[in-house]
């Protein structure tokens, strides 16, 4: 899992008195040794955070593949011959442009089916505007950008049929694109069968670019729609081109759990370069940004063992005392503590090395 940076709204005096007692770390090690080895001094010099509420920045993150944002797939719902294929793989189009030509006799016997898939697919386009006004009364922006990129896949799913119906009625058998993009996957030939149902090729608008990520299960309760995230793109093998970093928002969590309950998928969808220069297929990448607000949280530094036995030791008195806890996530500076530990607790973070149970200690600085 990804770390970032913590939301320092109202932390920022909190860092400058980390990064102030981190200079006096030595002296204070060397305070405590001195005290060990028979010094005058019969308490260990501690400096201590105090544990309590704060916002935490997590970054979860996971690979996928890009996708274009928009996607219309060019298809037919009867086996049919396809005569001539007029456009290759990446090639630029524009809305009307000649894709494909096919057998026309069998669209004759069609004209009634494809009406009424024109039907269902209106009746997505209607329920999606639905959704859209219902998205503008919440000012959810973020949804409505997603479900306007469904209404022109479903517009070109629309156009096709179309084209089929006016094939149907006289109009030579030939298909056009339905939006303005480029040609995405191209999966038939001149002279082969399309199968019924069979995506012939695609029509991509990559303006916009979309991820699927398996995220860990954990972060679920955590990220929603809207959330910032950012898409890292791994560039093609051979290729000179840097490395892309997109930014976006999360337009999509699944329901359920997968990969073993492990995992969960979120979609995140993020506008491309000016020059369209992420294409589809690309490994990427993503990192979601979570606010996390934790009611008990604690510089890193007091935390010891934190791969085997995360301890802190809290002051108790005049005396430390060791404390198991459950962690949470971090950002590198400041660890949540799910388990073990109260907010107002203090936890030595200068001096804990040499600790053990029940060492005498003397707070010298108060942080947090």
């Amino acid at each position: 899992m990804g770390r970032s940076t913590l939301d320092r709204t109202d932390g920022s005096s909190d860092l400058a008195g980390i990064n102030t007692m981190r200079k006096y770390a030595v002296g204070a090690v060397l305070a405590c040794v001195l005290a060990a080895c028979g010094g005058t001094s019969t308490s260990h010099d501690v400096v201590v955070y105090r544990a309590g509420a704060r916002a935490v920045v997590d970054h979860p993150g996971g690979t996928g593949i890009t996708a274009a944002g928009i996607s219309v797939p060019v298809s037919i719902d009867f086996r049919d011959l396809v005569t001539d294929v007029n456009v290759h793989p990446g090639e630029t189009v524009h809305r009307g442009q000649l894709l494909l030509s096919l057998d026309r006799t069998p669209f004759a016997a069609q004209a009634q089916s494809l009406h009424s898939k024109q039907t269902l697919i209106q009746g997505e386009i209607t329920n999606a505007q639905g959704r859209i006004a219902i998205a503008q009364a919440k000012g959810d922006t973020v949804q409505i950008a997603a479900l306007n990129a469904q209404i022109v896949s479903y517009q070109g799913q629309y156009v096709i049929l179309q084209q089929q119906i006016d094939i149907a009625n006289g109009r030579p058998a030939q298909l056009s694109a339905p939006i303005d993009g480029a040609i995405g996957e191209l999966k038939i030939a001149p002279g082969a069968f399309a199968a019924p149902g069979q995506i012939l090729m695609t029509v991509i608008d990559t303006s916009h670019i979309q991820v699927t990520a398996s995220l860990p299960i954990a972060d679920r309760q955590f990220v929603g729609i809207g959330s910032p995230a950012d898409i890292s793109v791994t560039p093609s093998p051979g290729s000179t081109a840097p490395a892309q970093v997109l930014t976006g928002k999360v337009v999509q969590v699944a329901a359920g759990a997968s990969g073993a309950g492990q995992f969960f998928q979120a979609t995140v969808d993020a506008a491309n370069t000016a020059d369209h220069a992420v294409l589809p297929g690309l490994q990427a990448f993503v990192r979601v940004g979570v606010d996390h607000n934790s009611p008990v949280v604690v510089s890193k530094l007091a935390v010891l063992d934190t791969d085997s036995a995360p301890t802190v030791y809290v002051v108790d008195g005049s005396v430390v005392h060791s404390r198991t806890v459950e962690l949470g996530i971090s950002d590198g500076t400041y660890v949540e503590i799910v388990k073990g530990l109260s907010p107002g607790e203090l936890c030595v973070i200068v001096g804990n090395q040499l600790l053990t149970d029940g060492t005498k200690v003397r707070v010298t600085q108060t942080v947090g």
